[in-house]
Order: C-alpha cells, then sequence, then structure tokens
C-alpha cells in the first residue's frame, strides 16, 4: 500500500458527547445502519470528505469488535471512511503499517486498499464505523 493512501481525517469535537453506552445502543441491530437520530450529522460530515461527486453504495456499517474477535484482511472496491468513536490498541492493518485508532477520528481509503483489524484484547469492545462511496464518472 502506498504511504499516501491513508488520509487521517479532522471530525468535529462535537461528536465526542456520545458515550460507549449510545454508541453500543446505535450500533445494535447488525444490517441496520447507525440506528441514532443524533448521530446522522456526523454520518453527514464524514460523507463530505469523499471525493465528488458520487454516491453511498451501502448503507454505513457499525463494527463492533468484542474480546477475541478481529478482521482478516480485505479490501473493497469502493472509497472507504473508517470513524472510530474511541481509541482502542486493536490496530487497522494496511500492509505492513498499523493504525491505532484514536478516538474521533477518522481514515478514508482508496478503493482497493486491503485492510484487517488485530484481534481486540481489551474488556471494551473496539467500536468503528465504515461507510463506502463510489465516484460517479
Amino acid at each position: 500500500m502506498p504511504a499516501d493512501a491513508l488520509e487521517i481525517l479532522t471530525i468535529e469535537r462535537k461528536w465526542l458527547k456520545f458515550g460507549r453506552g449510545h454508541w453500543l445502543a446505535a450500533c445494535a441491530k447488525p444490517g441496520h445502519g447507525l440506528i441514532s437520530l443524533e448521530l446522522g450529522g456526523l454520518l453527514d460530515e464524514l460523507v463530505a470528505h469523499f471525493p465528488q461527486p458520487g454516491h453511498q453504495t451501502h448503507a454505513e456499517i457499525p463494527v463492533v469488535l468484542r474480546k477475541g474477535r478481529h478482521i482478516a484482511m480485505h479490501a473493497h472496491a469502493e472509497w472507504l471512511i473508517i470513524y472510530w468513536p474511541f481509541g482502542n490498541p486493536a490496530a487497522l492493518i494496511l500492509g505492513e503499517q498499523r493504525h491505532v485508532p484514536v478516538g474521533n477520528t477518522a481514515v478514508l481509503l482508496p478503493p482497493g486498499t486491503a485492510h484487517g483489524v488485530e484481534r481486540v484484547t481489551t474488556k471494551h469492545a473496539r467500536i468503528s464505523l465504515a461507510l463506502r462511496w463510489r465516484c460517479d464518472a
């Protein structure tokens, strides 16, 4: 993966007011996106970072990894934003590069970027939110 493939995004501090309980509730229905009206503005803010014009290809995907879980290396055909409301030592793996999530941060990855997640070793679940985007030609 090229060193410049990972772009770290600046996210507004107002999203820090939502605690772990709110996030776990918002992620409670796998396959239903983020179920929290209060966090809708966060989705708008994240989408604004994608190359324009374009469109979201899937509903946002909340990912809650509990202790012992991981995600194998994989890639998507679309642009990808991954947002972390909280930090966790289980790093995002990008080839030989590791990116340890910091709370209220996000990364933008170009299409085809192989990525995975290390095994979670903490008591608290590793929470992230993934958005996928295709540029309009």
